[in-house]
């Protein structure tokens, strides 16, 4: 199936979205936050089929991340 990036800072919202996504046999790649190690893994080739991003994160807003 698809790789789909999850950034999402809620530990038990991470958990859901990608217990479900994993469940319909999807690769997921969970995040805490929009920070380095992110955009290396969103930079990845092939790129991800689909990032899921949190808009509201701590230190970095979503909106920022996506600009990278």
């Amino acid at each position: 199936m698809a790789t789909i990036v999850v950034v999402e800072d809620q530990p038990d919202n991470l958990k859901l979205i990608t217990a479900l996504l994993t469940m319909k046999g999807h690769r997921v790649i969970g995040l805490m936050s929009g920070g380095a190690p992110g955009a290396t893994l969103l930079a990845e080739q092939p790129p991800p089929a689909l990032v899921l991003l949190d808009i509201q994160l701590p230190g970095r807003d979503g909106y920022s991340v996506l600009a990278m």
